[in-house]
């Protein structure tokens, strides 16, 4: 396996037995979490071996590959283009695998043409945790800004013009104020030439409505000011002391916290009342077109959708201790893995799975979103919220960076 170095991949060796000849299957990717299926399955045959590579851009390598890989798995592969290098799955699906047993708007969002080209694996949600004891067991699963901002009505406090404690603000992180926007209607999509496009409206309408929540607490100047004075603390502790009432995470990286780290935390996800915009980031699964071993990467796939193989996978990295949430870093694709086995092997999602009918799965991605939004888009909408000066609009920012990569 060529992956980055770390104790998680270091402990993924392919072990190749003396007089067998079994089948290798060269298998891209761009998420190291994918290590722990692929070694139980490598364990669990002898007819076929997974030989995982490791590559950060794994959509311009599949491009500029002379022989591409039998199998990819991995984030940012959804857009038109990427989908396009991948061969239909329909005899996968019919032979194979099991149509309602994916999430449905989930499983959509990888037909192209009418075909099933990519396989939803796993996915992630955004959440608020804040301090306090066990949720009442009538409280919403959901806290959403509206709830937020009100909280600030009795925790926020002022003492000789300085604001003391405050509750949140949307310009504390880039990401939150990312997912704030998302709200609001924020979503990007992919026109006919490739381009990302969203609406206009809902771009000001959050922004606006950021702007709005910064008055709660005095405005833009009090904000910095309370940012300058008390925010050097890494935010969970900020929330533990009571200076501030609420901190934003991912489920993947805050359900990896240790119990100790999460002590007197709870959490809820980040949406509206019965809506959860999930996270951009889903893992998707495709063969590219020309794959030498596509059976192999065939029998993989069923396996890898196996209600009882994510199990026997959460269980072992469990197990292990592996830093690995899910399956593949995240709730798994199959509702059924998602919505009865995570609460039973991680007890923190106990009556915390949302509804099928909640979850708002994102379109297919435009090309290169993944790395436009942190290294172009919350920067933008964080220097327009705090009315900065901006050398160009978000449409015009977008396209001069997409100009300058290479392919």
């Amino acid at each position: 396996m060529r992956l980055p170095k770390s104790p998680l991949i270091a402990t993924a060796a392919i072990l190749v037995l003396a007089g067998c000849s079994p089948t290798a299957v060269v298998l891209w990717t761009n998420v190291p979490d994918l290590v722990p299926a692929v070694e139980l399955y490598n364990a669990s045959q002898d007819d076929h071996v997974v030989e995982l590579v490791y590559h950060t851009e794994l959509a311009s390598a599949l491009r500029l590959a002379e022989t591409r890989p039998d199998l990819v798995i991995g984030t940012s592969i959804s857009d038109r283009a990427t989908a396009g290098m991948m061969q239909p799955l329909d005899r996968l699906m019919r032979r194979e695998l099991e149509e309602d047993a994916f999430y449905a708007d989930l499983l959509a969002s990888g037909v192209r043409n009418g075909r099933q080209h990519l396989l939803p694996v796993s996915f992630n949600l955004p959440l608020v945790y804040f301090a306090g004891g066990p949720v009442d067991a009538g409280t919403p699963i959901i806290i959403g800004p509206q709830e937020i901002r009100a909280r600030g009505d009795e925790f926020n406090e002022a003492r000789n013009g300085s604001w003391m404690r405050v509750a949140y603000s949307p310009i504390w992180n880039p990401a939150f104020l990312y997912q704030y926007l998302r709200t609001h209607g924020f979503v990007a999509r992919e026109a006919q030439n490739g381009a990302p496009v969203w609406p206009i409206e809902a771009l000001l309408g959050g922004i606006s409505g950021a702007r709005e929540w910064m008055s709660d607490h005095g405005g833009l100047e009090a904000d910095r000011a309370f940012q300058e004075r008390y925010l050097y603390d890494p935010q969970i502790e900020l929330v533990r002391r009571g200076r501030v009432a609420y901190g934003y995470h991912t489920s993947d990286r805050f359900l990896l916290l240790s119990d100790v780290r999460r002590a007197g935390l709870r959490y809820r996800w980040f949406g509206t009342t019965d809506e959860i915009r999930v996270l951009e980031r889903i893992v998707y699964a495709g063969i590219p077109a020309g794959a030498a071993s596509r059976r192999g990467a065939e029998r993989f796939l069923a396996d890898l959708f196996n209600v009882e193989r994510q199990v026997e996978i959460m269980e072992s990295t469990l197990r292990k201790r592996a830093s690995v949430f899910g399956i593949v870093g995240g709730f798994s694709s199959l509702w059924r893995v998602t919505e009865r086995h995570m609460p039973v092997l991680y007890p923190q999602l106990e009556g915390m799975i949302p509804p099928a009918g909640w979850l708002r799965f994102p379109p297919a991605q435009p090309r290169h979103w993944m790395n436009l939004v942190p290294q172009v888009v919350e920067p933008w909408l964080m220097r327009e919220v705090a009315q900065a000066a901006q050398t160009r609009d978000l449409e015009s920012s977008v396209r001069t960076w997409l100009m300058q990569q290479e392919d």
